[in-house]
């Protein structure tokens, strides 16, 4: 399985987003739904950051949803999913994804999660 990973990410890193996706979608089809949903909630996690990056935002909602029923304790998963909500206008949403992330993390959390945290908090207050 880090074959497929290691692959996903390398073309992440080049800036191909699609093919990247592609890579991280064989290796889901590849993995038994007897693999540690760890690994399996990772996978989904790479796949909506390709999602993201392309501006697929529907999709990367789905598979961070996909990505937490298996690990309902990654940062990343909360943390993209509250990228996505923001993308659609749902910052009430986003608010609690984005919550949950800075919760779980267990050191100093990096800016750009806080500054989204912040933004969608005040944009949840502004919507009354």
């Amino acid at each position: 399985m880090a074959h497929y990973r290691d692959r996903g990410n390398s073309l992440f890193a080049a800036g191909e987003y699609k093919s990247a996706a592609a890579v991280y979608t064989e290796g889901l089809h590849q993995l038994s739904q007897h693999e540690d949903p760890v690994i399996r909630s990772v996978i989904h996690s790479n796949r909506a950051a390709c999602a993201l990056a392309l501006g697929d935002i529907p999709a990367a909602e789905a598979d961070c949803r996909a990505g937490l029923a298996l690990d309902s304790l990654s940062v990343k998963l909360h943390y993209r999913l509250a990228k996505a909500l923001c993308q659609r206008g749902r910052y009430a949403e986003a608010a609690v994804a984005v919550a949950c992330a800075v919760s779980l993390l267990q050191s100093k959390p990096g800016t750009e999660m806080l500054q989204l945290y912040s933004d969608t908090a005040s944009k949840t207050h502004a919507d009354g």
